[in-house]
């Protein structure tokens, strides 16, 4: 089986207080955008095996991908392994659940090749793997609850929103975001519904108008030359501009992709990577 495997942005992000299990309950919106990995999953008779091509990612049972592999062959009637090829473009440690959404594409692809697991036991697995896993299993836009795990599908509205995103090579733990955010942080009062509805219309405007991020107050204490970053979008003409997730990527709206390409132009000095991407209707896409 062979994927293209998208990253996701927040469009919208607010956090709730800290929950009994160290998690935060969250109210987001996400999407899925055109800046992919490659995945590659065959059965193999030498257990679970991977290799990783590009980017930081580790190619030992640490990776999310070989973890996904492993639960699936555990819980499911497979009784072979799997041999993973892994292509990475997306970053590690970015804001956009690369890892998160490789470890869907392998529950997905030994899912076609096996089909033992049903929806809700795909979701379980999902979930204890990581809070934005159970997400990636579909992807595109939608509410997204709890600590990750209730996912709720959006219709897709109009053409695909153009955007820049904004990449660093150096990490932010999410982990450490989070931790900052409960010595800074504020829980918003901003309604995830109003960018909802702003969505229905396609209007990168109103989309633009309403992106928000809790994490960005403890994301740019961290990290202050993020600040910057954001403005630099802005100043290149982005019609908003927003960090992904716990960052570091940042990610502007633009009006069409001749815009896009015209404001990724302009910050291809101040950025480790800038791509031109768009919005996607799934993360897990077959080649």
């Amino acid at each position: 089986m062979s994927f293209n495997v998208n990253a996701k942005i927040n469009l919208f992000l607010a956090i709730g207080p800290r929950r009994n299990d160290g998690f935060h309950d969250l109210r987001s919106v996400f999407h899925s955008v055109s800046l992919s990995d490659v995945l590659d999953v065959a059965l193999s008779d030498a257990g679970v095996t991977i290799e990783v091509r590009g980017g930081d990612a580790g190619a030992d049972r640490d990776n999310l991908a070989v973890r996904a592999a492993e639960a699936y062959i555990a819980r499911s009637r497979l009784d072979r392994g799997a041999h993973i090829v892994l292509v990475k473009s997306i970053p590690v440690g970015g804001g956009m659940a690369g890892g998160s959404a490789d470890a869907a594409g392998v529950l997905i692809a030994l899912d076609s090749l096996d089909g033992s697991l049903d929806r809700v036991e795909l979701l379980e697995m999902a979930a204890s793997l990581g809070s934005d896993v159970p997400y990636c299993l579909s992807g595109g836009p939608a509410i997204v609850t709890g600590r990750g795990e209730h996912v709720d599908p959006l219709p897709i509205a109009g053409r695909p929103l153009d955007l820049v995103v904004c990449i660093s090579d150096a990490p932010l733990s999410t982990r450490a975001v989070y931790e900052r955010w409960d010595a800074v942080g504020e829980t918003s009062q901003d309604d995830h519904m109003a960018m909802v509805a702003a969505l229905a219309t396609g209007d990168p405007l109103q989309v633009a108008s309403r992106l928000h991020n809790d994490l960005e107050t403890a994301a740019f204490d961290l990290r202050p030359n993020l600040r910057g970053g954001k403005q630099a979008l802005l100043e290149a003409g982005a019609l908003g501009a927003l960090l992904s997730g716990s960052g570091p990527s940042l990610f502007g709206v633009c009006t069409d992709h001749d815009h896009a390409s015209d404001v990724a132009g302009k910050l291809q000095a101040r950025f480790d990577r800038v791509e031109v991407v768009q919005t996607r209707p799934a993360c897990i896409e077959p080649r």
